[in-house]
């Protein structure tokens, strides 16, 4: 995975581009050499890192991995940025906590940078609030502001922030789903944005009796590339076609939010998808396919969607 910072001047890479890599490397573009040049950060993850998130001010990097563990590191480089921080020198751990439940799948930052939110294995959420950033013991949260809220549903594989009260994250089951905090700063799944008969929320957070429709889903996840290699179904419809149901048909892969010229989220995001579709979505609407995007999706298996 690369995710780039805001600004555009650095790149972050974590592990999934070579298997098993516990590295991050931090690559800004050399204008004399005309080439990205990558700098590793010099402490690593004790297993594959999996997903990284930039901070909104550009000069931290959560990062999550199969260890099972949380960290965020000072990602800013003088010599790029043109001053130094108070976070300490390029590479430092500033926080490592546990990712949850088992290894993690996503992170995510807050529009304010004030929250995390990590995905893991259990399935299950971790919110970690009152994150200031200044410096490194205003990232050590606190036990007040941590929260961790199992799933009924299958791990999450995609996790965003579109406010600073809501969160949409998606996975192996296909679905969307959408988890706000209450007034006493509480997390819940509120719902899906793809409903599905039999799939039971948890919204209190305790493990639910595992429906008809999860064990479908669960004979999904351990082959998730059965329909497409097979050539069971056509991935996409042919012109004129009657539209498909809203929502995925396998493991949603990448989530990305939709952001207005000040980088505030607007609601809107989209999703990528095994089944090979890439679907828009609006919080309060639920899942939106145009002709024009059903023309434009990959055929096959999708790994990644960038937003531009």
């Amino acid at each position: 995975m690369i995710a780039q910072r805001s600004s555009g001047a650095l790149k972050a890479t974590d592990g999934r581009q070579n298997r098993g890599e516990k590295r991050i490397c931090i690559s800004h573009f050399e204008k004399v050499q005309k080439r990205w040049v990558s700098k590793p950060f010099r402490r690593c993850h004790n297993s594959s890192v999996v997903s990284v998130a930039w901070h909104p001010g550009g000069a931290l990097l959560a990062s999550t991995s199969t260890d099972g563990r949380c960290r965020i590191f000072n990602a800013a480089l003088p010599d790029i940025d043109g001053h130094a921080t108070a976070l300490g020198a390029f590479g430092d751990v500033l926080m490592d906590v546990e990712a949850g439940i088992g290894w993690g799948h996503a992170v995510a930052w807050s529009p304010s940078g004030s929250q995390l939110v990590v995905s893991s294995h259990g399935p299950a959420l971790q919110f970690l609030g009152g994150l200031d950033g200044s410096s490194a013991a205003s990232l050590q949260p606190e036990a007040a502001g941590r929260q961790l809220l199992e799933l009924a549903q299958l791990p999450l594989r995609c996790v965003a922030f579109l406010s600073e009260t809501s969160v949409v994250g998606a996975g192996f089951d296909g679905q969307v789903f959408l988890f706000e905090r209450d007034g006493e700063g509480v997390w819940s799944c509120v719902r899906s944005l793809s409903p599905e008969p039999g799939m039971r929320i948890d919204s209190d957070g305790r493990r639910g009796a595992v429906s008809a429709a999860f064990s479908a889903k669960l004979a999904m996840f351990r082959s998730p590339a059965k329909k497409e290699r097979a050539g069971e179904q056509p991935l996409l419809p042919a012109r004129g076609a009657a539209a498909a149901a809203p929502g995925h048909d396998n493991a949603v892969v990448d989530l990305q939010v939709f952001t207005d010229a000040a980088g505030a989220p607007t609601g809107r995001f989209s999703t990528a998808g095994w089944d090979g579709r890439v679907l828009l979505w609006d919080a309060g609407k639920g899942a939106t396919e145009t002709e024009g995007i059903r023309e434009g999706s990959a055929q096959g298996l999708i790994k990644a969607l960038r937003v531009s």
